[in-house]
């Protein structure tokens, strides 16, 4: 029997879930290096939406946006430079205490950093698909994305082990903002604490 944990190779992108559902535009919230982009354009290679890709820190950003634009040169993949929040302002990233790179998170200290909500980022878009792995701010992101969740519903693939009391209240939070749409599965991707996507997929975005 295949060992479906110690594998990242489809999270975010489960296809026993996947199989069944659509989706158009694709928000990436926490872009770091584009390691999601990269798995997501190796199961679907022939994909030709817009891939909205969001990362906090601007020196991870600029070397995302050398990456995109070499490597993905002729996609429609738009780098932003945002920390996903429930609103626009300012806040701090830190990204030298835990390992300058894929663990940075929102803090009191660090780089100073633009934030900003989903719903006035990619107001008017028709988004299908919103992917979290934003270090333990998804449920300020899922409040600033309420208006794209109520309009467009799209799938969500929101990470859910940053903070324990997330395993509860993002299922709540969701199931609060759009009533009756979602079904919730939780995969598990590594040993232990770490990489456990809750996805909620929406009945309306269902293939029969």
């Amino acid at each position: 029997m295949k060992d479906l944990i110690d594998d990242e190779a489809d999270q975010y992108f489960d296809i026993d879930i996947f199989k069944s559902y659509k989706f158009d535009e694709f928000v990436d919230g926490g872009g770091y290096d584009g390691d999601t982009l990269n798995n997501f354009y190796r199961h679907y290679p022939q994909w030709q939406g817009i891939y909205y890709c969001l990362e906090a820190s601007r020196k991870i950003y600029i070397k995302l946006s050398e990456y995109v634009s070499k490597m993905y040169k002729g996609k429609k993949v738009i780098p932003m430079n945002y920390a996903i929040w429930h609103e626009k302002g300012k806040i701090y990233f830190d990204t030298s205490t835990y390992g300058d790179g894929g663990g940075s998170r929102i803090s009191d200290q660090g780089e100073e950093v633009e934030c900003n909500s989903l719903d006035n980022l990619l107001d008017g878009k028709n988004i299908g698909f919103i992917k979290m792995d934003i270090e333990g701010a998804e449920r300020n992101g899922l409040i600033g994305a309420r208006k794209i969740i109520q309009r467009n519903n799209p799938i969500l693939a929101i990470c859910i082990y940053h903070k324990p009391e997330d395993f509860f209240d993002i299922p709540l939070l969701i199931q609060m903002i759009k009533p009756d749409e979602y079904d919730f599965y939780i995969r598990q991707y590594r040993y232990g604490q770490s990489e456990t996507v809750l996805y909620a997929m929406p009945k309306s975005r269902k293939i029969e």
